[in-house]
């Protein structure tokens, strides 16, 4: 088994132990919504409130909670855009930015609407 495959099991059983649903809206595409995969399956992702310490440049220090998924770019079929919506069980969120990882996931942070 070379490392590629291991990831690739590893993220499975990541998503498959954490997955919570996801519909997912394309600015490309209004009014469309994607809640399965390009295979049919239900499409989910991983959900996480992230809370970072920063001092911005000041001596006080800030706590801020950003809301973050991670999502496997094969379940999509497409890269998201930041001009991209998506439906999570805690509310509907813009996509603010993204980080793509070796591992075919995507971190997407995103901003309540």
């Amino acid at each position: 088994m070379d490392w590629d495959e291991l990831l690739d099991d590893m993220t499975a059983v990541v998503v498959d132990t954490f997955a919570v649903s996801l519909v997912y809206e394309r600015a490309e595409a209004p009014g469309v919504l994607i809640d399965k995969t390009p295979s049919g399956a239900p499409l989910t992702c991983i959900y996480d409130v992230e809370t970072v310490d920063g001092a911005e440049g000041g001596s006080l220090s800030v706590a801020n909670r950003r809301t973050i998924i991670d999502v496997r770019l094969d379940d999509l079929g497409f890269v998201p855009s930041t001009k991209d919506f998506v439906r999570v069980p805690a509310g509907r969120f813009s996509i603010l930015n993204k980080d793509e990882s070796s591992s075919g996931m995507m971190k997407l942070q995103l901003r309540k609407v």
